[in-house]
């Protein structure tokens, strides 16, 4: 997901980091949400249900992965925050305050906009059980929507990404090195990973077992953690530590595989089209972000390049709105347009409604959030031990 601030370069490892924009990470959130929305305008539902009697739109069907690069994205970046605090505590209230006030403002209009528009329950095709209630809203705000219904189905991420900042953070109360503690994250992630795997593939043949993948995947968010330390790891490539490079190595072939997996509905389909062509492409995208790790410069075509930047500056409040606002859109839209049109204008549109949504709520109240969650955090702080407030070392 397209959470983390940009950040940054290093020229040795020790350097001091240079906080500035790098165009380079915004172009990898945008290739990441533009996955995300085009597999959603032309996959997640049959395009059937729109309305529409053409079908000239390729399916995008492997664009859920791009939520799994915005995961390796914010590993990497959230790291580096997590180096520069100078307490445990200040890097909770930084990651929660960054994310937290778009994600609220979000879930409430959202909410607001289905009780008018009411968006179709298609369980069917696993959309919407339900129309979610005040109940539902209140336990997104709470961030349980695994517990209640999503107000929208594209939030289940943001948990995720809270979770690992939680884990992260209650590691580095432990380890205050910050080269050990990524190998810690790393090989945790390798553990879990695996683990994971394993059970969800005897899960076919033993339910109980799928109940354990189940678990460890809400409550340690197992599958995930690779892509986390790929970018985890990553930092540490890019401070030209080569003896992570194995380490490194073995997260991607891990995480390529539970994508594979995963394609393939639990059960590795080796003929699947749809499966191998998921994996392939995971697969790309992790060599190119492992390439900009290990310090290879990354052709920038002029305007395109800074395009592409810009919707990477936006991809969060784009990734909070696409979804709702474009399945209401696509089904006004059709059949009075052609499909592809449709989904150009939707595109373009939530895009605009985005750049509006991030001046009035992503970045207006990052900083009051900031304050106070800091305030909050420093009520905790004063009753934990120092030793475990302390940021890395």
């Amino acid at each position: 997901m397209p959470l983390a601030p940009p950040l940054q370069e290093i020229s040795k490892p020790g350097a001091q980091i240079v906080a500035k924009r790098d165009q380079t990470l915004d172009i990898f959130r945008a290739v990441a949400v533009l996955l995300v929305v085009l597999f959603h305008y032309t996959a997640r539902l049959p395009q059937s249900v729109f309305g529409t009697v053409d079908h000239v739109v390729p399916a995008v069907s492997f664009g859920w992965v791009g939520v799994y690069f915005f995961f390796i994205i914010s590993g990497f970046c959230i790291f580096f925050t997590l180096e520069r605090a100078p307490t445990i505590w200040t890097f909770f209230a930084k990651r929660f305050s960054r994310i937290y006030p778009a994600f609220a403002a979000a879930a409430v209009l959202l909410f607001a906009l289905d009780q008018v528009f009411h968006l179709p329950n298609l369980p069917e095709y696993f959309y919407r059980e339900s129309a979610p209630t005040m109940a539902d809203l209140l336990g997104n705000l709470l961030l349980l929507g695994g517990i209640f219904e999503w107000v929208n189905g594209s939030f289940w991420s943001i948990t995720v990404e809270v979770q690992f900042y939680i884990l992260i953070g209650l590691m580095a109360m432990l380890v205050k090195d910050g080269k050990k503690l990524a190998r810690f994250f790393a090989y945790t992630a390798l553990a879990m990973g695996i683990a994971w795997m394993l059970m969800e593939v005897a899960s076919a043949d033993i339910a109980v077992i799928g109940k354990l993948a189940t678990g460890l995947k809400k409550a340690m968010i197992a599958p995930y953690l690779p892509f986390f330390a790929l970018g985890v790891v990553g930092v540490q490539l890019k401070e030209h530590l080569k003896d992570f490079s194995n380490l490194f190595g073995q997260l991607a072939v891990l995480s390529v595989l539970i994508v594979f997996l995963m394609s393939g509905e639990g059960e590795p389909q080796l003929l699947s089209v749809q499966s191998t062509t998921t994996a392939l492409i995971v697969a790309a995208l992790i060599v190119v972000f492992w390439a900009y790790s290990v310090g290879w410069r990354m052709p920038h075509i002029p305007l395109f390049g800074s395009a592409l930047a810009h919707i990477g500056l936006l991809s969060f409040s784009w990734y909070l709105l696409h979804e709702n606002v474009g399945f209401l859109l696509l089904d006004a839209l059709n059949p009075t347009l052609p499909y592809w049109l449709s989904v150009l204008v939707t595109m373009a549109t939530t895009y605009g409604l985005a750049i509006v949504f991030s001046k009035v709520f992503e970045w207006r109240f990052r900083k009051p959030a900031e304050w106070i969650f800091a305030r909050t955090l420093s009520i905790v702080a004063r009753n934990a031990p120092r030793k475990l407030s302390e940021g890395l070392s």
